[in-house]
Parts: structure tokens; sequence; C-alpha cells
């Protein structure tokens, strides 16, 4: 993190300067080539032959380094994508997650075609405001002019910049409308991380516990004590080395900047730190008392030797090693990060498949989740370094598109999949895979087709789970697994978009606000790992109220403050008074209760005989 702030802060320095200017961005106005505008008579990418029958090839920045379109890259999806818009894409990436490439290509005035971001970061913001980036509404009416009506209203009120205008697309954003037709189709979101516990282990204790008391049940195991409680026996019962986890985190790292750990950020919403207070105002989450509460249990943990310091440099291929052997308890991350390793240990040991359990803070509050819903993951955009405007803007309009989307999640309609027409309940239509792709799901050579998932960048999330009469992509074994490990935690589990605001980037304190955001990150990826490693309970009190204190003197009651401007404008644009259902009396949050560590068990999906177990 502290070199990604490094970059944001010498980008913002050098853009100040007028130093990138060299990019074809700077403060220069932007200069749109003279091609033949579109009309409205037909689909822009159906427009291009007639004046440009050439075939071209664009450079496109994907800028994190997991990024991979290898083996799809000839599959019948480019083919497509080239027939449809005469336009194949040369796809790059970083190395690291660093955000040296990228800092590279914009100061050496070397930006590609097109860029792909976060959609939360700095670079998103600075690109758009000073002119790196063409609007997409100003490309949109020269040669896509369907393409702006295809764009949901939420994703332009959420991402306009200062000017009023669009710069780019974002994947992972979940609308409104959406939501509400897979409610409609009687499916719900699952939550975006978990923690799970090896199923047999978990029993086992659960068997101790009623053999020693009849009236005992599991949800003693929920509050923290008696999950250390259960730890530590499962821990001595069979042996569990301290050399290996017995509660393994997720790993920790400087690219979530949030805290540093996914562990740590699910955590949280398991002990219900609060993100907003019961007015109805966004809070600074680690001055609630339930985030020292939180350290405490994370820091006795550490103690009893439950999680060891290896955890703290754990890479995310070493977690995975983990789970393919078994080896950690419990479980705290994003399971989906680790479906195939997950896959691999429940193939080889189906009795001690790990499952979702629930945990809640000392007061026993009922846990909220948040589901994987979200305002954008990544953002695309076309920079004013790209030579053709008006082809890439059809590629857009293409790839957004509902046949578009129907390629990139299907293939080609009748070689890959069949297509069943929109109706009230199914709004995108109805898909089903032949039986050649889904033998090839199910034997996981699928990746040749170069669909569902390979291009993430400008994909609706909802629409392969809109367009599924189960309402999951359910192909292979793995995919059954993956589900499994958060279906029965779905009762605890809420839409986290409103607290996914956006900020006010014409306000002029914006960019120092950015700055001490990022400092702020900093300083608690920091901290979070000397509070937990500290000698005890009350040194790790300590270093957290040092971390607070530092924060403080930061300023974040003023970042704090600003933010919640912004964050009380947009419930007021949305017509609503609180983002989190623990605050709504009308939310129903108040009557959940937990009867199970192991949430709701009736929500796991059985696998078909026909999916191959592989």
């Amino acid at each position: 993190m502290k070199k990604r702030t490094l970059i944001f802060l010498l980008i913002a320095v050098m853009a100040l300067s007028g130093a990138l200017a060299g990019c074809g961005g700077g403060q220069q106005e932007l200069v749109y080539p003279d091609y033949p505008q579109a009309s409205t008579d037909t689909e822009s990418w159906e427009q291009w032959e007639d004046y440009d029958p050439t075939h071209i090839t664009i450079d496109w920045y994907v800028d994190y380094s997991s990024f991979n379109w290898a083996g799809a890259e000839s599959s019948i999806v480019s083919d497509m994508i080239e027939e449809k818009t005469g336009i194949k894409i040369n796809f790059m990436k970083p190395v690291t997650d660093d955000g040296t490439m990228l800092n590279t290509l914009i100061a050496g005035g070397k930006l590609p075609d097109v860029i792909t971001v976060l959609a939360n970061g700095a670079e998103r913001v600075q690109l758009a405001e000073e002119g790196y980036i063409y609007p997409i509404n100003e490309l949109s009416k020269r040669w896509a002019p369907n393409f702006m009506g295809r764009i949901d209203a939420e994703i332009s009120r959420y991402f306009n910049a200062s000017d009023g205008q669009l710069y780019g697309i974002p994947s992972h954003f979940y609308t409104t409308k959406d939501n509400e037709s897979y409610e409609a189709q009687g499916h719900e979101l699952l939550s975006n991380g978990a923690i799970v516990a090896r199923k047999d282990y978990l029993e086992a204790y659960i068997a101790y516990k009623k053999s020693q008391d009849a009236s005992w049940t599991d949800v003693q195991a929920t509050t923290p004590e008696g999950f250390v409680e259960m730890c530590k026996w499962v821990k001595s019962n069979y042996g569990l080395s301290n050399t290996n986890p017995t509660v393994c985190l997720a790993p920790f790292e400087t690219t979530n900047t949030l805290t540093g750990n996914k562990a740590i950020n699910w955590l949280m919403e398991y002990f219900n730190v609060m993100p907003e207070d019961a007015e109805g105002n966004y809070t600074y989450q680690y001055e609630d008392e339930r985030f020292l509460e939180m350290m405490l249990f994370l820091n006795e943990l550490y103690s009893e030797n439950l999680i060891i310091s290896n955890n703290f440099t754990t890479s995310t291929s070493q977690v995975g090693s983990y789970i393919q052997n078994g080896l950690p308890f419990v479980c705290v991350l994003s399971p989906q990060d680790y479906a195939g390793n997950f896959k691999e240990w429940t193939l080889k040991n189906p009795s001690a498949e790990y499952v979702p359990i629930l945990l809640t803070n000392k007061d026993g509050e009922v846990p909220q989740l948040r589901s994987l819903a979200g305002n954008g993951y990544r953002f695309s955009m076309i920079t004013a370094n790209c030579k053709r405007p008006d082809r890439v803007i059809k590629l857009f309009d293409y790839l957004w598109s509902e046949e578009g989307q129907r390629l990139l999640y299907y293939g080609v309609e009748g070689v890959t999949y069949t297509y069943t027409e929109a109706d009230e309940t199914y709004p995108y239509g109805k898909m089903e895979w032949t039986q050649e792709v889904k033998d090839a799901f199910n034997n996981n050579t699928h990746g040749a087709y170069g669909m569902l998932n390979s291009f993430v960048m400008l994909t609706n999330p909802m629409f392969v789970n809109l367009t599924q009469e189960q309402g999951y992509p359910f192909n292979n074994y793995t995919s059954y697994v993956n589900y499994n490990l958060k279906a029965a935690l779905s009762e605890y589990v809420y839409n986290h978009q409103i607290l996914e605001f956006p900020l006010n980037t014409t306000d002029e304190q914006y960019g120092d606000m950015i700055t001490l955001r990022s400092r702020l990150y900093q300083l608690w990826i920091e901290y979070i790992p000397k509070i937990v490693m500290a000698k005890d309970q009350a040194a790790s009190e300590a270093m957290y109220r040092e971390g607070l204190d530092y924060a403080d003197k930061y300023g974040y009651k003023s970042l704090t403050n600003w933010m919640n401007e912004a964050y009380l404008k947009y419930k007021s644009d949305l017509g609503v008074q609180f983002g989190y259902p623990v605050n709504d009396a009308s939310s129903g949050y108040k009557d959940l209760k937990i009867t199970s560590i192991f949430g709701d068990a009736s929500k796991y999906v059985s696998v078909p005989d026909d999916i191959v177990k592989q």
C-alpha cells in the first residue's frame, strides 16, 4: 500500500505540473477523429464495414496481474468478437500489483487504447478529470448512438465525473433492477466472505460437548469464548501442529486497501462492527469497540497458537495448499478465491468437507454479511491515445449489449448454448449449454471456449445468474462445492451497495481526502498484525489505542465527516434513511436468530448424479 500511495501522489504532482500532457491528455482538449457517424437504424457494430472494412488490433491494459486471457485469445469468443467488430484485442497486464507499470505508462505518455483499473481507485477519477480518457457519452453520440441507452441510470449516477460525463464501464456492478429480478425468481445472493470449518472436526467437538452436557447446543460455540474453546479442543485432540494453522486467515497483502486482509474485513461483519450509526451517519469502523473486541479475539487465537506467525507472510498459493491438504480446522477468507483447493480436498475426503459456520461478538449480536453485490470492481476506459475510438466504442457497445453478454458468458448460440426468449421471469431470456459444453465443464476443459469469466472487464455479474433456471451456473463439481461453502449463511446476508457510495469528485478537498484515506489505510495495514501478535491482551489493546491515536492525529474525524456528507447525499438521492439493516426497523434484522453454528443447512445444494466428481 505504501508504494501505491506514493504512486498516487507522484501522479497527482505530475498532473498538476502538466508533465503528463505528453500522454495525449492533461488539460489538453480531446480530439475526435473525423469518421462517419453511426445511425440508430442498425446496431453500431453492424456499421463499421461500410466505411472501413479493415480488421484492426488494439492494446488493452488490464491493471491486475491475475488476469488471464491465455487460452481464450484464439477461442470462439475472441473469433466472434473480431467477426462482429473487426477488432482483435491484445491484452497487457503487470507482473505485480504495485502500480509501477500503470505509472510508467502514464508518465511515459504510452497509455494503450483501452485501460482497466480499479473502479474505486484514485486513478480512475484522476485520469478522467485530467483529460486522459474519452467520455463514452461523446463517443457514443458519434459512433454508437444506442450504447448509452443500454447503460443503467444507476451506473451513470454513480460514476459520472464532475462534468457530468461517464468515462467508462464498470464490472461487478449489480443494478437494483437486476437484484429485484433475481429475488423475483426466488433466489438469494451469497455472501462475499465466510468462515468455514472442517465438518468432521466440528461434528466431533459437538458430540463431545453433548456427551458432557446433554443440554449444550452448538450455538454456544458461536461466541468468541466458545469458538476459542472449540479450536483449542480440536487442536489438542487431533494433534494439530504449531507449524500449521488451526485457524487460517486470508493472506495479508498490500493491495487490499481496507485492512490489508480480507479475513479482517469479513470478521468485522461477523462481529457487527458498525459502518453506520443509529442515526444513519457513516462511521469510522476502527473506533468501534466491536473492532477492538475482534482484534483482542484474534490476539487470543494467536496467543494460543491457533493462528501462527507464518500466516502473516503466507501467499495465496500457500493458503490454497493448506486448504487442499485439509490442514486448518477453520478458514476465514473469500471461499470463491480457493474453490479449486476446497474441491480437491473434498474429492478425497468427503466426510471432512469444509462447511460455513457462524460467529458472533460477545453480546451475541446477529452478524450481517455483505453480499457479493457491489458498485463496480474494475473500470474500463478508452484513452485519449486510442487511434480508433470510433471502432473501440462499437466494441464496447457490442460487448455490453445482450448479444455480447450472451457471447461472453455462453459462447455462440446454436454451437455452445440454446436460447429461450425473454419473459417476465427471465428478463434476459434463459440459456442452457449444449451437451458438448456441459461435458467440457464436467471435465474442466471448457477454458478453450473462452467464455464464462474469461473476459471479466465488461460483464454484468447478474446476467449469468438471471439466465439460469437454478439461479447459479452449476457447471461442474467445483461450482457445487463453491456454492455450498456459503449457501447456509444466506439468511444473514445483506446488500452492501448503499455503503459503497460515490465520493464528491468536484469538491476541492477531494484530492487531499483521498490521500488522507490512503494514509489511514496504510496505518491500519501496518498496525493490525502488531495488534494480533502482541504478547498479551493488555499489550494488544495498547497497540490498538496507539494506532487509533495516530489515526486521530492524521485526521480520521475530518475524513469521516467529509465522507458522511457524500453518504447522506447518496442515501437522500436513493430515498432511503439507512444503509445498514441493523439500524432499519423495517429490514427484518431484529427477527433474525442463530439457531445453529451451521446456519441454515437446508440451503445446501445436492450434487446431481451426472456431475463428474473430479
